[in-house]
């Protein structure tokens, strides 16, 4: 634990470039998020998530790439997987606000037919070295109505990590 601590404490406590979110940079992420819902026609539950993505900077602080979700709620798991692209607004050595737009996710679980969804989220990355980030994000996501969804919205808090290369 105390080495943990002790590098944690060199990565923050170092001068550093500016962060890696450039033309031609990558992003790997992850991440938790835990949501309350309550959609018409159903009982009202909790989603709990884990998501992982890769991001290609095609300008600087401008990137896209591919989301993948895996969600559990109420004995059910589906898996959620769509485009997504961020724009950070403004940059600074450690703080970088963003807002990603996953316009289309599809939906999948066990005997039920796939579902869409759309998603838009803002947040703030905290970058501990030029390349390592964490920070919060705000999610809606609106779901799609189909056979087997209502539809409905849903507001969720994030907590992410990622990886710039």
């Amino acid at each position: 634990m105390k080495t943990l601590i002790l590098i944690l404490s060199l990565l923050a406590g170092t001068a550093q470039a500016a962060p890696r979110i450039l033309q031609g940079d990558w992003e790997l992420g992850g991440g938790l998020n835990f949501t309350h819902y309550d959609v018409a026609n159903l009982p009202s539950g909790n989603i709990f998530s884990l998501n992982a993505d890769g991001q290609h900077f095609f300008a600087d602080h401008f990137s896209a790439g591919l989301e993948l979700n895996l969600n559990a709620t109420g004995g059910n798991t589906s898996f959620v997987v769509g485009p997504v692209a961020t724009k950070y607004l403004w940059v600074d050595d450690k703080l970088a606000p963003y807002i990603s737009l996953l316009p289309i996710m599809v939906s999948t679980r066990t005997g039920a037919t796939a579902s869409l969804q759309s998603r838009v989220r803002v947040g703030a990355k905290v970058f501990l070295t030029d390349s390592v980030a964490f920070g919060p994000a705000l999610e809606y996501q609106h779901l799609w109505e189909a056979d087997s969804s209502p539809g409905g919205n849903l507001l969720s808090f994030l907590a992410l990590f990622s990886i710039h290369l």
